[in-house]
């Protein structure tokens, strides 16, 4: 009867357990059952769980079930007692981790209060969880002896917890879903959001996450609870003072003094890439009043210098007095060209290492000595008519005076799209100094900048009714490494970060059954991607620029685009996220009900002066719509060189193909676009800003319903649903007035003249209007179209969730068995598994398939034995193509731990095969088959 109510209880959670969210809280529940040696359940008991850390004491009653709880407990060791007169006293000692649900029950014998008996529990507390999420935990120790090269813990995620692949990119993935998308995978610390604001950045923090400062991680890559957020979950908690002052000190060098030299580098005589990283941390914890005010504070720092080769593309003497030179019947080619090609398109290298011209004898192609003409026209060139000398306004002699002259004639054969031909461009190699490295294209690159850090917590009980806790971390990142000039006498941009966290949490017991908590949490992070007029050396290089009636000018000539002033990339924004959030749980009989609502308001304002066209006006260098004419004429000058020769033809003469500049409104009461002089720097410009400000704010809501239902003391049932609500986003000025902008009459209208369906789209076919015109309009609050928004509110975004969790004694009670991990890696077909060193082994399960779409489904299963004849331990995880999947665990050392979730995809699936021997007691196979249907709606 008892088995055949597991198989039942399996079933309905294969038919209705869905992939939800995983806990957002980091306080630990601790939960049990007290019952005499008959088995009867116990009233009136009283638990203490004493903090062996802090010294702080928590006490709870059995209610009439027998039943006891501590809904909200701070993680860590902990002393557990119960006691009731004529009974002996029974402790367990035991370690409670972040955000996890313990279930510990009590067995008490009859005897004198005096008298105890003592249990210490194993660390490992995966088989009393009574949740049915899947993941992994690593406790302090793990995080501090796992050898981590950038000390950053989230690359203990992509490499060490089963079912992450990646390597913390956006397109990392967990069970198969990846981190961005629009945060898939919630990061938080303390409870609070630590996912970037703005930038698709995969598993970066707002702030750097050091060993030092983490208690206890928790990565739950298949989560089935309705409280919390994300596809998958990363739960970190930050260490607390205790009654001991503790402390600790680390200086992590990493240098590339030892780093071996590549063959191509050493071929030119190009130094390796050089860097020298320091990464400093100090952090010290302990009392402000024993056993009630605690403390930790930690300081943390980098300092990186890095130097790398550069070659520049650059003139040689006589190409920049506009003389061009060539050999006959071949086009020009450096040291490192291998001769190719034949008759037009036949290239050859024309210099030494020095940069002398060659004997044309020696020219594999050549019909004739070097010859030399004048671009702007001489007896070999008839010239260009409109190109017939000099650049007058003076720029080009002044860029000429700032170019570096060569130093290298070997080296690729196109740099930055022009031709390295030796005789008339070649090479200036040069060391580039930079404060870090690069921080990628949006910043995402944490151990590139130079960075400190200032992180404070305080942990304050007031009694044993209520606790106070608070985390504030401050931090600041900059690197030079930004819009790099080529040219060794240039100036580069900056990146700078500023981000903030501030925690606050308010643990309160109300009655033995009711506890409440509030959480505060405010994130702010920021980005500044600055060009080099706005760096620490803005004066000199926007004094290089020159001005024409006020308005400074970006030249880009052609060949020299990026001089001594490098690409001209300039945007910022600041995202602040604040959340309030409350959660309120009650104790009653075998019932855990858990309800909790949330408010987040976040915004994102940021400005960028720059994009495809700058407010500061930028001059192309080009022919434009006057094509160079003359040089083509030249005779025996192959096209390469053809080519190369109108190019500096263009750039000694400061040809133009174009002029382009932004305009732009900062109100939408503007009456007309504003410029450089309007919009770029105004009075009232906030600080550290540019150009025209952009504010978008979206707000949430959110709040679920759970019930931890303990229907045996070795089953749990974790029912729940939750509710979202995601705002409609809508845009600021910078004044504040509003700035959203839709189609008129919705979405529809996009399809303007041809109608209003997807049907009549793009088929007018110069028939009838059947729709008026598009048009875009303001919408929302103050407008005429009040109830208009950038798209429509979905208010009907409930999830439920179930799962369970199922601890059976199963061969008595007291064995230890090792922590176990699933590998990664499959074994071919026909090869032996391969057995850990603690037994376990990886099985394929052929026949297993989708239903719907007929795909073939082979499910990997993991055994895990003390001996060939007694498995402890299976896992299963079952994958298509597509990602849709079916995951559970099968604990079975000395007691059984199923944990179970799905994930909700298109197509529906039948799963079965799961064969095994449990434990000494049964020594038959078991089969239990599961299906499970579900449809994406």
């Amino acid at each position: 009867m008892k088995a055949h109510f597991v198989r039942s209880i399996l079933v309905v959670c294969l038919l209705f357990a869905i992939s939800g969210f995983a806990q957002v809280g980091i306080n630990a529940s601790l939960s049990g059952t007290v019952s005499d040696v008959s088995g009867a359940l116990i009233p009136g008991v009283e638990v203490t769980a004493m903090n062996s850390g802090t010294g702080v004491v928590a006490t709870a009653l059995t209610n009439e079930s027998g039943t006891y709880r501590f809904p909200s407990l701070q993680p860590g060791p902990y002393e557990v007692k119960a006691s009731l007169a004529g009974f002996q006293t029974q402790t367990f000692r035991l370690t409670l981790g972040t955000a996890q649900q313990i279930v510990q029950n009590f067995k008490l014998q009859v005897g004198a209060v005096t008298q105890a008996v003592e249990v210490t529990t194993a660390a490992d507390q995966l088989l009393t969880t009574s949740s049915a999420s899947v993941g992994n935990t690593l406790p302090s120790n793990q995080v501090v002896d796992l050898p981590l090269v950038g000390r950053n813990v989230m690359d203990l995620v992509t490499s060490t917890i089963p079912g992450v692949r990646g390597t913390g990119t956006p397109s990392t993935t967990f069970a198969g879903i990846t981190a961005n998308g629009s945060a898939n995978v919630a990061i938080s610390m303390d409870g609070v959001t630590m996912n970037t604001g703005r930038h698709t950045q995969g598993l970066k923090t707002a702030t750097f996450v050091n060993p030092d400062m983490i208690e206890e991680m928790q990565v739950i890559v298949a989560p089935v609870d309705a409280e919390g957020r994300g596809a998958a979950q990363i739960q970190m908690r930050s260490k607390s003072g205790t009654n001991q002052y503790h402390g600790a000190a680390t200086w992590n060098v990493r240098n590339s003094a030892l780093n071996a030299n590549s063959w191509s580098n050493n071929r030119q005589n190009i130094a390796p890439l050089w860097y020298n990283k320091h990464q400093s941390t100090a952090s010290l914890g302990g009392p402000i009043f024993k056993n009630k005010t605690f403390f930790f504070g930690l300081y943390d720092r980098q300092d990186m210098l890095q130097k790398q080769s550069v070659d520049a593309l650059v003139l040689t003497p006589l190409a920049r007095q506009g003389i061009f030179r060539f050999f006959p019947g071949v086009n020009n080619g450096n040291v490192d060209v291998t001769p190719s090609g034949s008759g037009v398109t036949r290239i050859a290298p024309v210099v030494d290492k020095a940069g002398n011209p060659m004997d044309w004898t020696r020219i594999p192609g050549a019909t004739g000595p070097m010859q030399s003409f004048n671009v702007f026209g001489d007896a070999l060139n008839p010239g260009d008519p409109v190109r017939r000398g000099l650049d007058s306004t003076g720029y080009i002699s002044k860029l000429i005076q700032y170019m570096p002259f060569p130093n290298a004639y070997d080296g690729a054969a196109t740099i930055g799209g022009q031709a390295v031909d030796g005789l008339n461009t070649a090479v200036q190699r040069w060391t580039q100094r930079t404060v870090g490295d690069s921080p990628g294209g949006q910043g995402e690159n944490m151990a590139a900048y130079d960075r400190q850090q200032f992180n404070i917590k305080i942990d304050h009980h007031f009694n044993t009714n209520h606790r106070l806790s608070g985390n504030w971390i401050r931090e600041s990142h900059y690197t030079d490494y930004n819009d790099l000039p080529p040219w060794p006498n240039g100036w580069n941009g900056e990146v700078r970060e500023d981000p903030r966290v501030l925690s606050l949490q308010l643990t309160s017991t109300l009655s033995p059954a009711l506890l409440n908590e509030f959480r505060f949490g405010h994130r702010v992070t920021t980005l500044a991607w600055t060009a080099a007029i706005q760096s620490q050396h803005a004066k000199e290089a926007f004094a290089f620029l020159p001005q024409v009636n006020g308005y400074p000018l970006y030249l880009r000539p052609t060949m020299f685009p990026n001089n001594v002033i490098g690409v001209s990339g300039d945007l910022g924004n600041t995202s602040p996220l604040t959340t309030y959030a409350d959660t309120l749980s009650w104790t009653k009989a075998n019932h855990a009900l858990k309800f909790g609502v949330e408010f987040r308001y976040a915004y994102t304002s940021g400005w960028s002066p720059s994009g495809a066209s700058t407010l500061i006006p930028t001059v192309n260098g080009g022919a434009g719509d006057v094509p160079v004419r003359g040089i083509d004429q030249v005779a025996n000058l192959l096209p390469s060189n053809i080519t190369l020769a109108q190019n500096l033809l263009l750039f000694m003469t400061g040809s133009v193909a174009n002029i382009s500049q932004k305009y732009e409104t900062r109100e939408p009461t503007d009456t007309q676009f504003l410029d450089y002089k309007q919009s770029y720097s105004p009075p009232g410009q906030p600080e550290g800003t540019r150009g025209r400000i952009r504010r978008n704010d979206q707000n949430e809501f959110n709040f679920f319903i759970k019930d931890d239902w303990k229907v045996t003391p070795h089953l749990t049932l974790n029912l729940g649903v939750r509710y979202d609500l995601f705002r409609v986003p809508y845009f600021l000025s910078v004044s504040g007035a509003n700035w959203t902008r839709g189609l008129l009459g919705g979405g529809s209208a996009i399809w303007g003249y041809s109608g209003r369906s997807f049907a009549e789209a793009f088929h007018s076919g110069g028939g009838p209007q059947k729709g008026d015109l598009t048009q875009i309009v303001l919408i929302g609050k103050g407008t005429p179209y009040p109830n208009q928004g950038i798209w429509n509110s979905d208010k009907k975004s409930f999830a439920p969730a179930l799962g369970f969790s199922w601890s059976p004694r199963l061969g008595g009670a007291g064995q230890n068995h090792h922590s176990r991990r699933l590998s990664d890696e499959p074994f071919a077909a026909g090869q032996q598994p391969v057995m850990d060193r603690c037994g376990c082994r990886r099985v394929s399960r052929p026949g297993v398939y989708a239903h719907r779409h007929r795909k073939r489904v082979v499910p990997e299963f993991l055994e895990c034995h003390d001996s060939d004849s007694n498995p402890a331990h299976a896992a299963i995880a079952v994958h298509d193509s597509n990602h849709e999947s079916f995951a559970g665990s099968f604990d079975l050392c000395s007691g059984l731990q199923i944990s179970l979730s799905l994930f909700p995809h298109i197509g529906s699936y039948a799963v079965s095969g799961v064969e095994r021997y449990i434990g000494n007691a049964l020594r038959r196979h078991t089969r239990r088959k599961a299906s499970f249907y579900n449809e994406y709606q």
